[in-house]
């Protein structure tokens, strides 16, 4: 959070992983619980 307070340019890049890092943890919470 404060790398993006401190580049608020890389809003737009920093978002693209933050999905991808929730959508792993969804898939791995998943995968968990069907284990």
């Amino acid at each position: 959070m404060a790398s993006s307070t401190q580049e608020p340019n890389n809003d737009q890049p920093a978002r693209m992983p933050r999905r991808a890092q929730v959508v792993v943890d969804l898939g791995g919470m998943a995968e968990r619980g069907k284990r």
